[in-house]
């Protein structure tokens, strides 16, 4: 079985199919390998959807559609999915201090229950992914890293600081460190991230593009924020934003409930005798009801203009967007109670997103992420090859064992690529390898191109590759990633140009 990504499961199974000739003779029976292949995704039922429905619930009753062709549901299960890969990655970047301190110790107050879903890693991009804490189930780890993000985020924080949007540069540098970090192997299963991220100020226009309102061309921050969502949506990453605002500002919002126990309280200390008969029982004093107004902030997450970047990744990953410390475990309560639906996939190895929908036979719409991958989608190459730029130089990324060993030839710049034989990770369907690569000048945002190369048909032999470029004026430094679109496996890495 191939080791997937999200909750992507391949299998092959041998199946034995009989062709009878006619009689009286006798039948041959013949035997192929057929590979079936399965993808899961994590659905989130109508809150409509009664406890009957439920009981009866099957995969005919759903329908998935990938790319515009309807593909077979196989299985369907109520059981809450289990061992997340937990992520919760603070971009100091895109982050203020105080967003920092609000969200970390929300998180950290919630250690056990994080635990509870499945391994949980720290990240802090700043600029650049580090890791704050590897994959770990043990509440009180996960309650001291997060604790320690609060404590030093805390020291820098003003009040009276208001950070500035992010230009569209700076913007698809932090995306592309996300993407080139969100698209790196995992183990098997459902994907939950926490994005410790704020809002910035949008344009009308910019709003209704990234909301789905509007399909004329978009802005390049648009163009960023949606191709950014189309990855971690491709890569199974439930997305959780967490812009969180004041505790202060948290508690004002959520509906007073009466509190038996102080009910109980003003009951036994009313100043009545328990013989006496003359005094009138005493009045339970009752919270009065709470007014609209009082979740008019939890309401306005959903309509802030600021916060419509956020929403994009909520969108369409199937996410939700949390601003207030008393959303978060609603939230965990909410991802406890997903469905886990699985269908018969597309041929993999073509290295593109696909857009997915999930809906009832009455037509009613199952939140499920917006898209899936076949492979290594080429957006989720050219972020790596961008970030790669903004790494260290010589600093090898990926998996694959590969040798870059630059020359000249003609004035050209010739790159000889070569990949060390693979250990055997058993029969993989074929596929090509493809190419990125990416000058980075003093000006302008790096052009990424790609090339498509015969893949690498036997791992136990060494696969080579000649790549001659033509350095643009005023390029100073080269970035070359190389994809095995059969296994999933990359590598890649920056070189500095020589005068």
């Amino acid at each position: 079985m191939r080791a997937p990504l999200a909750l992507l499961a391949l299998a092959t199974f041998p199946v034995g199919l009989t062709f009878a000739q006619a009689p009286p003779q006798s039948s041959e029976k013949f035997s192929e390998e057929m590979e079936v292949r399965e993808i899961g995704l994590v659905v989130e039922l109508p809150e409509s959807f009664s406890v009957l429905k439920q009981l009866v619930f099957d995969p005919g009753d759903v329908l998935v559609s990938v790319d515009g062709v309807l593909r077979p549901a196989t299985r369907i299960s109520s059981e809450a999915p289990e061992n997340w890969t937990v992520a919760v990655y603070v971009d100091k970047v895109l982050a203020p201090p105080e967003t920092v301190f609000y969200a970390t110790l929300g998180l950290a107050k919630r250690s056990e229950r994080l635990a509870g879903l499945g391994a949980v890693e720290v990240i802090v991009a700043d600029p650049g992914p580090s890791l704050e804490l590897a994959p770990n189930r043990e509440p009180l780890r996960i309650r001291q890293a997060l604790s320690d993000l609060s404590g030093r985020a805390r020291l820098h924080q003003d009040a009276t600081a208001k950070a500035s949007p992010p230009d569209a540069a700076t913007l698809r540098r932090q995306c592309d460190r996300l993407i080139a970090w969100a698209s790196a192997s995992r183990p098997p299963g459902p994907r939950l991230l926490f994005l410790v991220a704020d809002g910035f100020p949008v344009s009308p226009e910019e709003q209704k593009v990234l909301e789905g309102g509007e399909t004329a061309a978009p802005s390049e921050r648009s163009a960023i924020l949606l191709e950014t969502a189309r990855m971690l949506a491709a890569y199974g990453w439930i997305t959780v934003p967490l812009p969180l605002r004041e505790a202060r500002e948290a508690e004002a919002m959520i509906p007073a409930q009466a509190d038996p126990e102080i009910d109980r309280f003003r009951v036994n200390h009313s100043g009545a005798g328990k013989n006496s008969s003359s005094v009138p029982p005493p009045t339970q004093f009752k919270r009065s009801t709470p007014s609209a107004f009082r979740w008019g902030a939890a309401i306005a997450l959903q309509i802030e203009p600021d916060l419509a970047p956020l929403r994009t990744l909520v969108a369409a990953t199937a996410g939700k967007l949390v601003g207030l410390d008393a959303l978060l475990d609603p939230l965990l309560d909410n991802l406890a109670g997903r469905w886990q639906l699985w269908f018969q996939a597309p041929e993999p190895n073509e290295g593109r997103a696909r857009p997915i929908q999930v809906q009832l036979r009455n037509g009613t719409r199952l939140r499920t992420r917006a898209w899936l991958r076949s492979s290594t989608p080429e957006e989720a190459a050219a972020a790596r090859a961008r970030a790669l730029l903004l790494s260290a130089t010589g600093r090898q990324e990926g998996t694959l064992p590969l040798r870059i060993e630059p020359g000249t030839s003609g004035g050209r710049l010739v790159l000889r690529l070569t990949v060390v034989p693979l250990e055997d990770s058993g029969p993989v369907a074929p596929g090509p390898v493809r190419i990125s690569w990416a000058f980075a000048a003093d000006e302008g945002t790096p052009q990424v191109h790609h090339e498509m190369a015969p893949g690498i048909e036997r791992p136990d032999q060494e696969w080579s590759h000649t790549l001659t470029l033509s350095v643009p004026p005023g390029a100073h430094r080269l970035a070359v990633a190389v994809d095995d679109l059969a296994r999933e496996r990359w590598s890649g890495r920056a070189l500095d140009l020589l005068e």
